[in-house]
């Protein structure tokens, strides 16, 4: 009886812990969620080799702070990524390979991550701040060495802007599972179905 008195009395003591107020404790660190980065992209035409393909990002300087309820500066840019795959047919395992490496890049401080050990999958690049309009301004060339059919991944930090997006090219290269198959690189694979961040680049 008296450990089963122990037991209650634990559990009461843990409870009373953990639902009072504990605002004495949040950590001091200002934590700013930016808005999304608004894209501009014309890919209604059929690209050429060598032609550019000019992906454009706008964000506001300022973000919501989540503890003060309030819009501040950010004190960096928002991170813009991006991921370009080829799409690739007849393989029955896969309908798409990382593809960065099929195009030259025009961008400010970029760098292409490995991710996972996948090389040529995703790109970062820095932004410049245009303080009269308060925006920090992205701009990324893509000047594509071969032809075929391409995918641009922008992930949920991102919102398109009257971009026409031709998901119905990815009809044209089916897979036995998801509608996006990654050639494995290493132990890594990857899959995925479409999502409206997924817009398709014709090269001819």
């Amino acid at each position: 009886m008296k450990k089963i008195y122990l037991v209650l009395a634990f559990i009461f003591t843990l409870h009373l812990l953990m639902s009072t107020d504990c605002s004495g404790f949040h950590n001091e660190d200002i934590e700013v969620v930016p808005d999304p980065i608004k894209i501009s992209l014309d890919n209604s035409k059929v690209y050429h080799i060598n032609d550019t393909i000019t992906i454009r990002g706008r964000v506001s300087v300022n973000g919501f702070n989540v503890i003060s309820k309030d819009s501040v500066k950010m004190e960096k840019n928002p991170l813009f990524m991006i991921s370009v795959s080829k799409l690739i047919k007849n393989k029955v395992t896969y309908n798409l390979q990382y593809a960065l490496n099929k195009f030259k890049i025009i961008a400010k401080d970029f760098q292409i991550d490995n991710y996972a050990n996948c090389p040529n999958g995703n790109l970062y690049s820095s932004a410049i701040e245009n303080t009269a309009e308060k925006l920090y301004r992205y701009e990324v060339k893509l000047i594509p060495q071969e032809t075929g059919d391409f995918s641009i991944c922008f992930n949920d930090t991102f919102s398109l802007e009257n971009v026409i997006k031709k998901q119905n090219l990815l009809q044209n290269y089916p897979t036995g599972t998801n509608s996006m198959v990654w050639e494995s690189c290493g132990i890594s694979s990857f899959t995925a179905n479409l999502t409206d961040g997924d817009i398709f680049i014709e090269v001819k």
